[in-house]
């Protein structure tokens, strides 16, 4: 089967695509992988004559800086990409998130061989750094969709600016949590608030909070598939960059 695959790329993406790309093609073992790369303060033109680069689109720097910038940029890259995928099943992702375990393509596609599940991906939980966001569903961290779902339920991946208080049923379901929680609607949310009150059924891969495969990064895993994110990979030093790399490299050299 042939996957489209819409990696939004940001600043200091030059040091994670090409190595995430080779991971994930390495790591396949049996599907198709075609990557669309947006690129937003970044220059990834180096990769344009990738065998399995489709497309490499250069998004406009017009975004003024502020605390939102970086979510509205991502969001912005992303809603521009999914209007070029073909595949029936599409990844949306991260450029530094890569997998540590052979086989994660046929694992996540045969989650589909379940008619009800639409999106299979990464969760988020609030031991991981960063603001309270929906639990138990799949993120943009890293998500493998049913395509048509994007277009069927109009999914906008920009986020909203302020927390929202969780006052209704309907919203506690789509966030997955309680009334009266406070959750900040971050890039990519309408894939839990859109598509599970439409009864998508969903499978994450979950964090693993303490004890994972790698010292650093957000480890994940489900069945047989582990992956790793190196989490704000545009203001890590280069030698946080080299270490991940090598960490991802020899756990993966060493699970064969």
């Amino acid at each position: 089967m042939k996957i489209d695959i819409v990696m939004a790329c940001g600043p200091k993406s030059e040091q994670y695509t090409p190595f995430v790309i080779d991971n994930m093609l390495s790591t396949a073992t049996q599907h198709e992988l075609s990557f669309i790369l947006p690129t937003h303060r970044c220059n990834l033109d180096f990769l344009k004559n990738h065998p399995n680069v489709k497309s490499i689109i250069q998004m406009p720097d017009d975004i003024k800086d502020s605390q939102h910038s970086a979510s509205h940029a991502h969001a912005r890259s992303v809603n521009t990409s999914v209007k070029l995928i073909e595949s029936e099943l599409a990844m949306i992702m991260d450029y530094d998130i890569a997998f540590l375990t052979r086989g994660w393509d046929v694992w996540m596609v045969d989650m589909f061989n379940d008619q009800q599940v639409g999106i299979v991906g990464t969760e988020y939980l609030d031991s991981m750094r960063g603001a309270r966001k929906y639990l138990n569903y799949p993120t943009v961290i890293l998500s493998m969709i049913r395509t048509r779902l994007l277009t069927d339920h109009k999914i906008d991946f920009n986020p909203r600016h302020n927390p929202i208080c969780i006052s209704t049923k309907e919203d506690s379901l789509a966030y997955g949590r309680s009334i009266g929680a406070t959750v900040q609607p971050d890039s990519g949310y309408e894939l839990a608030t859109k598509l599970r009150p439409a009864g998508v059924k969903a499978m994450t891969l979950k964090y693993i909070h303490e004890g994972g495969a790698l010292p650093m990064g957000q480890n994940f895993c489900e069945g047989p598939v582990l992956a790793n994110h190196m989490k704000s990979g545009s203001i890590q030093t280069q030698e946080t960059i080299d270490t991940w790399k090598n960490l991802v490299s020899s756990y993966v050299k060493n699970n064969q």
